[in-house]
């Protein structure tokens, strides 16, 4: 959303300047992401709506009106991100493995000591 800071990618700019004054923030991954693989995730998804010419969705799009859902928990991104065929594409099929994996086991390393 423009200047919109209850939207999960902000853009912020002023329409009668230079477009060298915009610029955006990602407001939705969490403070303990790892901000590479954020930036990659989200180069790959920027590149790949580009290649396809998607439209921008309107802002502040509801669930009624198709906005998708994200994953709330962690084992749910996990299962996405798996099933995300252009993503594990450009991530790399072994990364996405390693990487499903190690959060798999810190999972359950959690839940284990919680359950103690």
């Amino acid at each position: 959303g423009l200047d919109d800071r209850l939207a999960a990618v902000r853009v912020k700019a002023d329409r009668a300047a230079h477009p060298a004054h915009c610029y955006m923030e990602l407001r939705m991954p969490s403070a303990a992401a790892n901000p590479y693989l954020v930036a990659a995730g989200l180069a790959a998804a920027g590149l790949d709506g580009l290649r396809r010419e998607l439209e921008l969705p309107p802002a502040r799009l509801t669930k009624e009106q198709g906005a998708v859902e994200l994953p709330t928990t962690l084992e749910a991104a996990l299962a996405t991100l798996e099933a995300d065929a252009y993503m594990v594409g450009k991530l790399g099929a072994d990364f996405v493995r390693w990487y499903t994996g190690v959060k798999r086991a810190e999972l359950k390393f959690i839940e284990e000591r919680l359950s103690k």
